[in-house]
């Protein structure tokens, strides 16, 4: 079969990955498979869809649909590191071009394990997904995530904690942590094509012991319906900054964080397994600095 028409028939996507696609679901099929090796899919429904398949001897091919069909794809090799690491080897570039140097794809994962769930995490998203599992959004329980999930695992329980690595695992909270601001600062005021964007950073004290990582969120508690996460961006000592920045209504005074509101980072409580959906208006507000068309 031509290469046009191939790409015809499979929605536009170049010939070379959906051969090398072909080939990897001809390896998952016949053959026992690595514990890494399947399908993994990761995304909104709308603006992201993401789909990788690999599999050893057989490589990646990975594909990116969104709202106006395909927006990137790419095929390559498959290098297991000795730390557990999975390094993809892309055959074309992996960005949209030196004005945007945010990857398509991740380029180095690692396999995570939650109980009979398998995922597929960059070592940049581990503090994401103990945000997610603060937020309840993990263990999730539609195939719709954050998060790239082995085909149909959303249907697999997910007991006790995932496989996280254990200086990843020490920032998991049961109880959650709250905070009121002690300042507020104007970090960004900016009109775009989108319209305005502001960033505030707030500034609070946490007890002394208390363990944070830059990235670790925080969400309005009070007031009510102010849906916007204060991501940690400085520690010292007892002292934490976060940012939060907004895309809409920036400027209505509502929204500018004042010494009155309460942060909660959330906490996660095990059991819950399947039970998490989720929110994809926060969706977007976590995953806006990715550079992903929505």
């Amino acid at each position: 079969m031509s290469d046009r028409v191939l790409e015809s028939l499979n929605d536009g996507v170049p010939a070379p990955v959906v051969r090398r696609r072909a080939r990897i679901r001809e390896v998952l099929q016949s053959t026992p498979a690595a514990e890494w090796a399947g399908e993994y899919y990761g995304g909104d429904g709308l603006g992201v869809n993401v789909t990788l398949s690999l599999a050893p001897g057989a490589g990646i091919a990975a594909t990116w649909f969104g709202c106006l069909g395909l927006y990137a794809s790419n095929e390559g090799d498959v290098e297991e590191g000795a730390d557990g690491t999975l390094a993809f080897h892309f055959n074309r570039p992996n960005t949209r071009g030196s004005w945007n140097p945010t990857e398509n794809f991740p380029s180095r994962v690692r396999l995570v394990r939650w109980g009979e769930r398998r995922y597929l995490l960059a070592d940049k998203e581990m503090i994401a997904f103990v945000n997610a599992m603060h937020h309840g959004w993990e263990p999730a329980a539609e195939r719709q995530g954050l998060f790239l999930m082995a085909e149909g695992d959303e249907e697999r329980p997910a007991p006790g904690l995932p496989g996280l690595p254990r200086e990843v695992l020490d920032y998991v909270r049961s109880t959650a942590l709250e905070v009121q601001p002690i300042s507020i600062e104007d970090v960004m005021d900016s009109d775009g094509g989108t319209g305005p964007r502001c960033r505030f950073r707030v500034h609070f004290d946490v007890p002394a012991g208390e363990r944070l990582a830059e990235g670790i969120e925080f969400q309005v508690k009070f007031p009510t319906g102010i849906y916007q996460e204060f991501r940690v961006v400085g520690i010292a000592g007892v002292h934490v900054s976060a940012d939060g920045e907004y895309q809409r209504n920036c400027r209505d005074s509502e929204k500018r964080p004042t010494s009155d509101w309460v942060l909660t980072s959330g906490a996660f409580r095990p059991g819950g397994g399947g039970v998490a959906t989720v929110d994809m208006a926060a969706w977007g507000s976590a995953t806006a600095s990715d550079g992903r068309e929505r």
